[in-house]
Formats: C-alpha cells, sequence, structure tokens
C-alpha cells in the first residue's frame, strides 16, 4: 500500500478500482479514519499501482463503510474528524515551515531547500569576482609590457638615433651654409620631436582603466600619432619647403661639401638602422595579426611604429636626395639643384604627414576590427547551444592591441533550463523530495520560486561571463572588451 499513498485524492481509491466496489489502502485510513486493527478482518484484493506497477492492497467498500460508521458512529462523523485532522496537520506543517525560516534568518547551516541556494550563489559569485579580478591583473601585467615590446621599443631607438643626427646636420649645414642640410636638420629635428610625442602618448596609452575611462586610455596612442603627424606637416614640410623656396629666391654659397656629405653618410647609417628595425617590428605585428606588411601599414591598429617606419624610411630617402643634390651642386656650380633637393624632401614629409593624420583620424573615429577577427568572434557566438540568434553588432578599435565587441543575444530558453537543472548540485528526485516536504504554504512556494529565478538569472550571467571569456582566449594578444545584451 506504500506507493498508494504519493497520489492526489482523485487518485486514492475508486480510480485504481475497476469498479466503485474497493477502497485503497491509503482512503481508508485517510478518508474513513481507519487503523491496522480495524482493517485487519475486511476482505482486500492486490491490484498492481497502474504508473509504477507496484502492489497495492484494496478493501471492499461496504465493509469499510461499515466498520467506519461502528467506529466513528456515522460516515458524516468521520468527515468531521477527517476535517479536524487535516486542519492540525496543516497547522503542524505551518508550524514547521515556520521554524524552517527562522533558521535561515537566524543563519543557521541546515541542509534544507532554503538555505543551499544563498551558499551556491555566493560561491559563484566569489569566484567570478576572482575570475575578474585575475583577468585585471593580467591586463595590468600586459599593458606594462607593452611599453617596452615591439613598435615601442623601436620609437625609444629612433628618439636616440635622430637626435644624434639632428645635431650632426644642423653642425654641417652651419659650416657648409647649404640649405639642403638645412632642410635635413630641421627634418631631424621633427623627426625627434615627433617621436617623443609618440613616446609620451606609448606612457598614457597603458595606463590602467578607471572610472572617467572604463575602457582604458588606448586612444591616447592615436591622439599622439595624430598631433606628430600635424608637426611633421608643418615643421617638418613646411619649414623645408620655405628654405628651398628662399634658396631658389636667394641662392647661398654652398662650402665644406666634402663635410656635408661625411655627415649625410652618417645620418644614413643611423637612420637606416632605425628604419630597418622599424620594419622588423612592423613585419612581426604584421605576422601577429595575420596581414601582410603593406595592409598592416595602411590598416594596422598599432599607429606608433608605422608613424617611426614612415619617418625614418623618408628620411633615409631624404638623406639620399640630399646626397644626390649636394653633389650635383658641386658638379655644376650652381645652387639651385640644393634648393630643389630641400623642396623635394619636404613635399616628401608632406606625403607622410597626411598619411600618418588621415590613418589616425579614421582610428579616433572608430574603426571597425578586421573581418576575419569579427568573423572569429561570430562563430565563437554561433556555435553556443544556448544563443539561438545574434543581433546588432558592433565592434571597432580602442587601442593598437585593444578591440571593444557589442552585441545582442537571444538565448534558447530551453537549453538554458536543461543546463540550469545539470548544474545544481540537487538530483531531480531530491529537487522533488524538498519541494514536497518543505512547501506547506503559498509564502514557502513564493520562497522557493523567487530563490530559483534569482538562481537562474544568476546561471545566465555566469553564461555570459564563459562565452566572453571564450572570445578572449580565441583572441591571444588582444585585450578584448566584451559586452553581452540578452533580448
Amino acid at each position: 500500500g506504500g506507493a498508494c499513498r504519493g497520489l492526489s485524492t482523485t487518485d486514492r481509491g475508486e480510480s485504481l478500482s475497476k469498479h466503485d466496489t474497493y477502497v485503497s489502502e491509503y482512503k481508508a485510513r485517510d478518508t474513513y479514519l481507519l487503523v491496522s486493527a480495524d482493517l485487519k478482518h475486511i476482505p482486500f484484493t492486490v491490484r498492481q499501482h497502474p504508473i509504477d506497477g507496484t502492489p497495492c492492497m484494496f478493501y471492499d467498500k461496504a465493509r469499510v463503510e461499515e466498520v467506519a460508521t461502528r467506529k466513528h458512529g456515522s460516515l458524516p462523523q468521520a468527515a468531521r474528524l477527517q476535517l479536524d485532522t487535516e486542519a492540525e496537520e496543516a497547522k503542524a506543517a505551518e508550524a514547521e515551515a515556520a521554524e524552517a525560516r527562522e533558521a535561515v534568518e537566524a543563519g543557521r547551516k541546515h541542509s534544507n531547500l532554503f538555505m543551499a541556494p544563498p551558499l551556491q550563489w555566493w560561491r559563484r559569485l566569489t569566484n567570478r569576482r576572482k575570475q575578474r579580478r585575475e583577468q585585471l591583473l593580467r591586463d595590468a601585467h600586459d599593458q606594462r609590457a607593452s611599453k617596452w615590446r615591439g613598435s615601442s621599443k623601436a620609437v625609444y631607438f629612433a628618439i636616440v638615433s635622430n637626435a644624434s643626427v639632428t645635431v650632426a646636420k644642423f653642425g654641417a649645414s652651419a659650416i657648409t651654409g647649404s640649405g639642403t642640410m638645412m632642410a635635413e636638420g630641421v627634418h631631424s629635428l621633427a623627426d625627434t620631436c615627433n617621436q617623443c610625442l609618440l613616446a609620451y602618448g606609448i606612457n598614457q596609452s597603458v595606463k590602467a582603466p578607471d572610472k572617467e575611462h572604463p575602457y582604458g586610455y588606448g586612444p591616447e596612442r592615436y591622439v599622439w600619432a595624430l598631433i606628430s603627424g600635424v608637426g611633421i606637416f608643418f615643421i617638418g614640410s613646411g619649414v623645408s619647403i620655405y628654405h628651398g623656396v628662399m634658396g631658389l629666391l636667394h641662392p647661398p654659397v654652398i662650402q665644406s661639401i666634402p663635410i656635408a656629405l661625411g655627415v649625410l653618410g652618417c645620418a644614413f647609417l643611423l637612420e637606416g638602422a632605425t628604419f630597418l628595425y622599424a620594419l622588423r617590428e612592423v613585419r612581426a605585428s604584421a605576422s601577429r595579426s595575420g596581414m601582410s606588411t603593406m595592409d598592416y601599414v595602411r590598416y594596422g591598429s598599432d599607429p606608433m611604429g608605422v608613424a617611426v617606419l614612415m619617418e625614418d624610411g623618408v628620411a633615409v630617402l631624404g638623406v639620399g636626395i640630399g646626397a644626390a643634390c649636394l653633389g650635383l651642386a658641386s658638379l655644376t656650380g650652381n645652387p639651385v639643384f640644393d634648393s630643389v633637393g630641400s623642396i623635394v624632401v619636404g613635399t616628401l614629409l608632406g606625403g607622410v604627414a597626411a598619411f600618418l593624420v588621415q590613418k589616425n583620424r579614421d582610428a579616433l573615429l572608430g574603426r571597425s576590427i578586421r573581418p576575419e577577427q569579427l568573423s572569429t568572434i561570430m562563430n565563437i557566438l554561433l556555435s553556443e547551444p544556448i544563443i539561438s540568434s545574434v543581433h546588432d553588432v558592433k565592434a571597432t578599435t580602442l587601442g593598437a592591441d585593444s578591440i571593444r565587441f557589442k552585441a545582442e543575444i537571444q538565448f534558447n530558453g530551453k537549453v538554458v533550463a536543461e543546463r540550469y537543472l545539470l548544474q545544481k548540485k540537487e538530483s531531480e528526485e531530491e529537487l522533488f523530495w524538498q519541494l514536497k516536504h518543505r512547501v506547506f504554504t503559498p509564502r514557502d512556494m513564493h520562497e522557493v520560486l523567487t530563490m530559483n529565478g534569482a538562481e537562474l538569472i544568476d546561471f545566465l550571467g555566469e553564461e555570459v561571463d564563459r562565452v566572453e571569456l571564450n572570445i578572449q582566449a580565441a583572441l591571444p594578444g588582444i585585450r578584448t572588451h566584451v559586452d553581452l545584451e540578452i533580448v
């Protein structure tokens, strides 16, 4: 008869009997308020439970009513006794539920339905905070390390090299009176100043995020690279062209050409070394990004190495132009060649400056990430069983090694519910037992639903965090800020 005890009121008795002539043992006890001693002399039959096939005892209904009438006086009296019994049981259940709630509020660690979820929430929240702290520490370490690697080292190397060349060129210009040497000196001075601006931008860009700049200071590189490009245009290009035009109007007397050529030779070696170093770093960055060198120069996210490469490339070319113009002026005795060389160098600087200004302007406006990066992220999202669709995708570059990805995602409710149940420590049978034996009032049910609802929302947060970490792991070497919104 034990298997029949879990049935609802409509299932206890007649619904298990093919005829209305038998009463289940549970109903005989629950409805007619009989005990084992009352039932032992009543004829019975054994039938299989219709759900799980377990045997149940069924008693003759007429005899059960006869025994109940003799014991309680009448069937209505038995019904009233049953109501009184149910009221006492409900009262006892309410008292037990109140004790359980008081135990939870007092913080006693009972292993019950009301206490387990908060403990699990706290553990998950602690783990999530720990993961976030570890991620922040890794990002901070990467930011500090990026200050001394890759294109950053090329910038510092170029500062030292160009500062030395600047002093030598101005000295040669003062000795020889060459306009081309003056233009080269101004060019090297502009390069040195601009690379100091780039170095300042690097220092600013690796600062940790704060309340005013939650995504960090990565765009500082573009700001100072843009200022550097403007400086090249006005100082390097403008002064060089101006000096060349003045040389055409008022030709200077060029002296000590061998000294000037010797200085240009030294400058070629130093600036050539800087150019090769910058080229090596740009190629390495392009390889890490999966791009060709030319594509990286045009569309790469790091402006510093490209700026050094372009400036020193023009510097090397300018040294060659300067040497050729000085040689022609010496052979022909015509200083016009020297002035023309100054104008040509200034024009080259203007072209480089315009390119750098446009490149950094696009970056500051928010250039989209590369198609292959976007494809990688979308493949991760669409391969997740819990995600049914992705909408309103926006992905932009924040810095040399930082991007932001924002999208709205729609969850597959059935898959989310299945994963939520799988991750719960309680089995379905245990959860059913807790619901059956610990939920006695509507208030208890309200608490259970509230806690499970809150736990489900917390689980969704964990799933979003997991997907974001998968995206970040798929793009190594890039700080990826992922914002996923649930629709």
